[in-house]
């Protein structure tokens, strides 16, 4: 059980100690770890690399069907959902800069790294996270501007040069080494493919403490019960309209993991420096920031907790082989 568990149970210690001790893990904090958050992202990325054969890798680019689910899930079912919840949050007294966070956090696209991480921890197929993450981050230069303007009327542009150079050398780059160095070492990678999972688990791990050590740093950890029920609102309307439409694009278990994994997913990483641009110097930035801080609080946990029976689903034989 403890072997299943491990995730979950060194996530709960992590976030343990980042609530308890948040000068340990924060930004500029004792271990630094922002100064390799690069670094960790990039390692996520050449872990899913050294395990994903070429063959699979170029099957899970030309699964468009898939990625057409992920990335409505995340650019129009999400969106509307968040404006749902911002408009009742208006009427439940949430402040007006919650709400627009809100609005701003659906139209994002989906995780860079902790999506691939997760999608590998449930068993599912990480190509296809992968592509999708590329995909919804290069996508969401474009889209996630327009769908801020059309539900706030804040008009911005993301840094699309910074974005693409971000994705080049933090996720395209791991990717091609791993994959050349699968050339001569496949099968020696093939018989360590569990040490890589925990490896590529460890760094995802590493990248929460930073992350929930900085929130717990600004504050951001409590009095935001309101938010933190919205967030999981969303992420549950998302996950659940991803799973349920997953098999139109396959009938692979492990691809309706990915599908659902990455489209339930939003970006932490293009969110809260987007919101930085819109609302520079706004005094509400930190009420602003607190929906995609909180939402990727939830979409770690859930990730976390959910893994393990997404994983044994996975394994379990499929009925129609059972009687046949």
């Amino acid at each position: 059980m403890l072997r299943r568990h491990w995730f979950l149970i060194t996530y709960a210690a992590i976030i343990g100690l980042a609530l308890a001790a948040p000068g340990v893990g924060r930004s500029g904090g004792l271990l630094h770890l922002d100064a390799a958050k690069s670094w960790l992202i990039a390692g996520i990325f050449l872990c899913a690399g050294a395990t994903l054969p070429a063959q699979r890798l170029a099957a899970s680019a030309g699964a468009w069907r898939a990625h057409l689910v992920v990335q409505a899930t995340s650019f129009l079912v999400a969106p509307v959902v968040a404006l749902g919840l911002a408009l009742a949050g208006r009427h439940l007294g949430l402040s007006e800069a919650v709400c627009t966070g809100l609005i701003i956090l659906g139209c994002l696209p989906t995780t860079i790294g902790s999506c691939v991480a997760i999608t590998g921890l449930a068993g599912g197929n990480q190509g296809l996270a992968l592509v999708n993450s590329v995909i919804g981050n290069l996508a969401g230069v474009v889209i996630t501007p327009l769908l801020v303007l059309l539900g706030t009327g804040h008009h911005g542009a993301a840094p699309f040069g910074e974005v693409v150079i971000q994705l080049g050398t933090l996720a395209i780059l791991p990717v091609i080494i791993a994959q050349v160095v699968r050339l001569r070492a496949a099968a020696l990678l093939d018989a360590h493919r569990g040490l890589l999972g925990v490896l590529s688990g460890g760094l995802l791990l590493t990248l929460i403490l930073m992350i929930f050590s900085d929130l717990a740093q600004r504050g951001l950890a409590h009095g935001a019960i309101p938010v933190l029920v919205a967030a999981s609102v969303l992420h549950a309307a998302t996950l659940a309209v991803a799973w349920l439409a997953a098999p139109l694009a396959t009938a692979e278990r492990r691809d309706r993991i990915a599908i659902a994994v990455a489209a339930s997913h939003k970006t932490a990483a293009l969110g809260i420096p987007l919101i930085g641009l819109l609302f520079a110097g706004s005094p509400d930035l930190a009420l602003l920031i607190l929906p995609v801080a909180l939402f990727h609080v939830v979409q770690q946990v859930a990730g976390a907790v959910l893994a393990p029976a997404m994983q044994r689903w996975v394994e379990r034989p499929c009925p129609s082989s059972a009687t046949g």
